[in-house]
């Protein structure tokens, strides 16, 4: 945030004169749109464009009682609708392919109005609808702290911070409200009385309609209080019908707890309200959000300490020994294969703290690990800026810990722990009859679980999910609750297997459940397009083209151009198709197949196949660096083994670099989903100081005339003539990492 604008509540800053504001709303395309059109007067009759390939942009407003409001389009055309006005519209149009936003110029006297879906791309020949609300000035006096989550066609869950005693209701319509004439509630809910301190009430609205639009506000009465506190009024859409047209947001790793090397708290605020301005439908973060490490590193180091060794983590050439100081952790020890672990763990001077990590449940916080992301913290300050009015999908990552090979060991707690914050906190699906995903439970008393506590609730993970939305099929995969190695970490460090290394490569997988589930799920839909969510090829390595047919998702070994009937795949894997292989079997040949992936904190767009693998940027870096971009843009695909042919008798791997692009940090990517095409934005965001203020020179590229918020690259699929074009996107490599010397403003 700009450091001469105050941390205001979000109802506040976003009412701000001259402000973009958005709470919703998209083209009208949808059923629900269109029946909102033909409730404005202003363009009731002009279904089609004014002009050829070109269309109006106006709205409905509700409860305009007073003068003074001015609209803008596209910086130019205003429109001033007078008290007691319902609808208004444009005299200019806007163009098929060119970009649209509607900015709240001056306010009513006495009124604040919002806007809905006042920024966005025409599509169609169909007018756009930006509806306006208005309300009387300060009548929300708080606003609440709001995750939704867990939407389908007829219902949505809302997870509310609230004091333990305090009682939580929402009401909501599919019209904007004058605050109080809401046409529905929810009844009331009360946090469970488990849940000592930071307690959630999980508000659930059902029997709603599909492909439509709400408007709601939650109401908290305190404990002993005699009445209810409205907050102020979001929005959210129900599940999408075949034929809208809709959008959703990506971020990679915002890592946190790197604090002033990758991770600046005020950009990340920046890139969370640039989100919130376009209002997308879903929000996918894909990992590296809610590090546990450093309490892993102050765990393992009170052990070392504990028993004598003064070099945790590192072990010299005669293993582990004393008189070297060295010590790693090694499964047959500390993990699992230790059938007196949890013997071992009660008799440490030192244990994991459940409050550290998110929950708080005994009250008790370390300072150490303040402002490490927790899963507590992130909603608080950061991702609840576009949580009330965007549904929120978790992917795991590497650096969270909550990973299968922890559990039944010492680090169990830390990813039980762990996994139970990230379902208190946030509203993640579980399988029912939208929603398919992994039915496997760790509940305390599993023999997996070596006596180890357990997952409370039904013992469910919410981690790997499917859902149709519109003509997509959403998919997200987690390999790091399934493989029995975890994928890219350290914490058993003193481990060492096949050819030197620290992770056995056919070790590491997401699990015959999670495959079978995966390949059943892409090969059994129809959909136009398919998006799948992870945090990164196999959940480790780096890059895209360069690492995909490599080990479960391409069939061959590591650093190996094996061939023959009869490879380690078909040994290790017997019965499954690599996972690459599924996705270009079954990408519909007249849509798209986007696998979206973090993990490499850069933007880069690369495709094998057909099939587009999009890595997404970190959106708090300060550096604005394309980490691991050596990774990327290779000059060839690592080959497949020939074994494995297409149903055309061709081999897997086409892969041209020059449709390659690589992008630096920091933003998000924002793709907008229609019925003739799919459209990738990378927004990138900026803090005042970084586009002002340039102290690293010639160490890379100049932010000056950037502006934060702006579209950096954008790409149809199919192809438009409005994408950015490659030659001007060229981005040269200057390190995988910023310079030791790297200054940061």
């Amino acid at each position: 945030m700009p450091s001469n604008i105050k941390a205001l509540p979000v109802a506040v800053a976003a009412i701000a004169v001259g402000a973009v504001i958005v709470f919703g709303g998209k083209s009208a395309t949808s059923p629900s749109d269109s029946k909102t059109q033909v409730a404005n007067p202003a363009l009731v009759g002009a279904s089609a464009s004014s002009a050829s390939g070109a269309v109006k942009v106006g709205g409905s407003i509700g409860g305009l009682t007073a003068p003074g409001l001015v609209l803008q389009l596209n910086n130019a055309t205003t429109v001033s609708p007078a008290s007691g006005a319902t609808a208004y519209s444009f005299p200019s149009t806007v163009a098929v392919g060119k970009n649209y936003t509607v900015t709240l110029i001056a306010q009513p006297v006495g009124k604040t109005c919002s806007l809905s879906g006042a920024t966005g791309t025409v599509v169609s020949n169909t007018n756009i609808e930006v509806p306006v609300t208005c309300v009387v000035k300060g009548s929300a006096l708080v606003d609440y702290n709001v995750v939704l989550g867990s939407p389908t066609s007829s219902s949505i869950v809302a997870s509310v911070l609230a004091a333990a005693g305090s009682s939580v209701y929402v009401e909501y319509d599919t019209i904007p409200a004058v605050p109080g004439r809401y046409a529905k509630k929810s009844l009331a809910v009360t946090p469970p009385s488990s849940q000592l301190t930071n307690p959630v009430a999980t508000v659930s609205l059902t029997g709603l309609a599909a492909n439509t639009r709400y408007y709601y506000r939650v109401n908290v009465k305190a404990k002993g209080a005699a009445a209810y506190v409205p907050g102020d009024q979001h929005s959210f859409y129900t599940a999408r019908n075949s034929g809208s047209t809709f959008s959703f947001g990506v971020q990679g790793d915002s890592h946190p707890e790197r604090v002033s090397t990758m991770f600046n708290a005020d950009l990340y605020k920046l890139t969370m309200l640039e989100v919130a301005k376009r209002q997308p439908d879903l929000y996918f973060t894909l990992g590296d959000d809610f590090s546990l490490e450093a309490n892993a590193t102050a765990f393992k180091n009170a052990y070392c300490t504990q028993f004598g060794y003064t070099k945790c983590g590192v072990y010299g050439p005669s293993g582990h020994d004393k008189t070297y100081g060295g010590y790693g952790f090694r499964e047959k020890l500390e993990g699992k294969l230790n059938q007196n672990a949890w013997g071992l763990y009660n008799s440490l001077n030192t244990k994991f703290v459940q409050g550290v990590m998110g929950e708080n449940v005994d009250g008790v916080l370390d300072a150490r690990f303040s402002g490490y992301g927790t899963y507590l913290e992130q909603r608080q300050k950061y991702l609840s800026l576009l949580s009330h009015s965007t549904s929120l999908f978790l992917v795991n990552g590497n650096h969270e810990l909550t990973h299968y090979a922890n559990i039944g060991g010492l680090f169990n707690n830390l990813a039980i722990w762990g996994a139970e914050a990230h379902n208190k906190f946030y509203a993640n699906p579980a399988p029912n009859g939208f929603y398919t995903g992994d039915t496997e439970t760790f509940l305390t008393g599993d023999p997996k679980l070596n006596g180890f506590p357990g997952l409370t609730g039904d013992g469910l993970l919410r981690d790997y999910y499917a859902f149709t939305w519109g003509d997509a099929l959403f998919v997200t995969i987690d390999p790091y609750w399934h493989s029995k190695f975890s994928p890219d970490s350290t914490l058993f460090d003193g481990d060492v297997y096949d050819n030197g290394e620290v992770e056995p490569e056919w070790d590491i997988s997401m699990g015959e459940a999670q495959y079978q589930w995966l390949r059943k799920t892409l090969e059994n839909s129809t959909a136009k397009y398919k998006f799948i969510f992870a945090h990164h090829i196999n959940g480790n390595n780096r890059g895209g083209a360069a690492i995909v047919s490599t080990q479960e998702w391409g069939g061959t070994a590591r650093g190996s151009s094996e061939s023959g009937s009869v490879t380690a795949f078909d040994t290790n894997r017997p019965g499954w198709k690599p996972v690459h292989q599924l996705f270009v079997d079954t990408k519909n040949p007249a849509g798209a197949t986007i696998f979206f992936m973090g993990h490499d904190h850069i933007f880069a767009r690369e495709m094998v196949d057909g099939v587009v693998y999009q890595s997404v940027p970190n959106p708090a870096d300060h550096s604005y660096w394309a980490y691991n971009c050596s990774a990327y843009a290779p000059t060839a695909a690592q080959p497949f083994n020939a074994k494995w042919k297409k149903a055309d008798g061709s081999g897997y791997g086409v892969y041209n670099q020059n449709y390659s692009v690589i992008r630096p940090d920091t933003g998000f990517v924002y793709v907008t989903v229609s019925p003739q095409s799919v459209r990738v934005d990378y927004v990138r965001t900026y803090r005042n100081i970084d586009l002002l203020k340039n102290a690293n020179k010639d160490l890379y590229d100049s932010l000056v005339g950037r502006v934060n918020g702006e579209t950096d690259f954008s790409y149809s699929l199919p192809a438009s003539p409005n994408d950015t074009s490659i030659a001007a996107a060229k981005y040269s490599c200057k390190g995988d990492a910023p310079p030791t010397d790297f200054v940061y403003n």
